[in-house]
């Protein structure tokens, strides 16, 4: 018996070192074809080095079932085929008369776990804690080896006690082991996105959709107190959707990227860009009438046009513009934004810019109130000095 405990404990030990090893690997490789290479072969050499433990029951179903299995789901086929080779040689090896059905044993815990994989690609399911009981009981199966691996000369309780212990090893090892991966697949997912936003931020100069939900309500009160005026403007990738299903993983990040750049090179300095959606930005323009947004939608639209493309069709992005002027708060600007954005995408699917007719017709001539401010209306009188004369230049290149 008490082979038989320090056999298991043994197992569980690989078993848990297969999990570490693999959150390494995911932390190492993104997901592709060399990462599922690499699981494959960790899972190929530590199904040897169970191989390898004294087997007390003859290795009819032998204990490297639950990291094959799990190999082939997170390896795919192609890791499935990269485990086999070294379990396959050290069983036959090993010998015995279970020899043949401990072979096919090893085959089909490996395709258990590709096809369950292959099954999740198609309908693109991502792998969640669920999903370990299903897989663990297709695993259990395996156990019904036990009466073609010792034949119907053994004692049928002998058979019996066989088949139900490596049932629940089976169930309970693979059901374990799939939630250590499981979990270790999130932590990695989790770190690889943490460090893909901080450089997003970094590159793009752009802040969180929080910090600037702060500025917005910050820029509200000072309106409500000096009357300085300011603009929201919500940039849509255009059929963002189906450009992302359409691009690799590498080829969207790569368009989103350049995009928030480009949007946030369009603005001044004192204007927040931030993302908010998947394919969505938002642009807050401080001290700024409606005479000046125009121009910046249209200067960003261009450069977007002119910079980024996916194949040979260049990308366009569509934009909703909101004057606080228009509000009565500082959320009904993001409302007012959203709607001018699908109304103008109604009438132009691509590369628009809503309400282009009102900023149009209302746009007053550009005066300023407060330094390195845009303004309109006649409540605010110009400056006057040198000092006004230079502030004033700065603020009309800046459009």
């Amino acid at each position: 018996m008490h082979i038989v405990i320090q056999q298991l404990l043994s197992s569980v030990a690989v078993l848990v070192l297969f999990s570490f090893v693999i959150g390494l690997v995911f932390d190492r490789w993104p997901p592709g074809r060399v990462r599922r290479i690499a699981i494959g072969a960790v899972g190929g050499v530590l199904s040897g080095v169970l191989l390898a433990l004294p087997a007390p029951y003859g290795g009819v179903v032998d204990g490297q079932a639950p990291i094959l299995v799990v190999a082939g789901y997170f390896g795919g086929p192609v890791g499935a085929l990269v485990a086999l080779p070294i379990p396959l040689i050290a069983r036959i090896e090993a010998g015995g008369p279970a020899m043949p059905v401990g072979v096919a044993a090893l085959v089909a815990a490996a395709t258990i776990g590709a096809s369950i994989r292959a099954w999740h690609d198609r309908r693109k399911h991502t792998p969640c804690r669920s999903d370990a009981l299903r897989i663990s009981a297709a695993t259990a199966l395996l156990a019904l080896a036990v009466p073609a691996g010792f034949g119907a000369g053994d004692q049928p309780q002998r058979l019996i006690a066989l088949f139900g212990a490596l049932l629940a090893w089976n169930f309970v090892a693979t059901a374990g082991l799939m939630r250590l991966v499981i979990n270790e697949r999130a932590r990695s997912h989790a770190k690889r996105n943490r460090a893909a936003e901080v450089a997003f931020f970094q590159q793009t100069d752009q802040v969180t959709a929080d910090i600037l939900q702060t500025q917005l309500h910050q820029m509200w009160h000072i309106h409500n107190r000096y009357g300085a005026h300011f603009a929201y403007m919500l940039v849509a990738i255009d059929d963002g959707t189906a450009l992302q299903r359409a691009a690799t993983r590498d080829e969207w990040l790569s368009i989103h990227m350049n995009v928030a750049r480009i949007v946030r090179e369009s603005v001044r300095h004192c204007d927040i860009c931030a993302p908010v959606g998947a394919d969505h930005f938002a642009v807050l323009l401080p001290y700024t009438g409606s005479g000046a947004i125009l121009p910046v939608a249209k200067r960003m639209q261009a450069a977007v046009a002119d910079q980024v493309s996916h194949g040979d069709a260049p990308v366009t992005v569509s934009i909703g513009i909101a004057h606080v002027d228009e509000s009565n708060g500082p959320n009904d600007l993001i409302v007012l934004a959203e709607n001018a954005l699908v109304m103008a995408n109604a009438v132009t699917p691509r590369n628009a810019i809503g309400p282009v007719s009102a900023l149009e017709e209302t746009a007053p001539p550009l005066i300023r109130s407060f330094p390195g401010a845009l303004m309109t209306g006649p409540e605010r009188k110009p400056s006057t000095g040198g000092s006004s004369t230079r502030i004033e230049h700065v603020a009309e290149a800046s459009l």
